[in-house]
């Protein structure tokens, strides 16, 4: 899904969220918001990263094997937040 689907389920399921906000404008929010949340958790090292009504982001660092070498990873696992209610989208 691209930002430009994401606004486009935000107006059938929220039409007066955006209010009069051009689409392009829309567009560029959730790519800023979508930008600032890979930062964080590329930032993170080892621990959660949290957002409210998505769910949680752990991250940690993992040994594996590679060429025969044992190396470290980062691993990042997205733990989706229960939904509250059906009227609540």
């Amino acid at each position: 899904m691209n930002p430009t689907e994401l606004v486009e389920l935000i107006k059938e399921k929220r039409p007066n969220l955006l209010g009069k906000m051009p689409e392009r404008k829309a567009v560029a929010l959730v790519q800023a918001a979508l930008a600032a949340l890979g930062r964080q958790i590329a930032e993170v090292e080892e621990g959660v990263v949290r957002v409210a009504g998505l769910g949680n982001f752990r991250i940690r660092m993992v040994e594996t094997e590679k060429d025969g070498k044992t190396v470290s990873v980062k691993r990042t696992t997205f733990l989706a937040a229960k939904p509250k209610s059906k009227d609540e989208d």
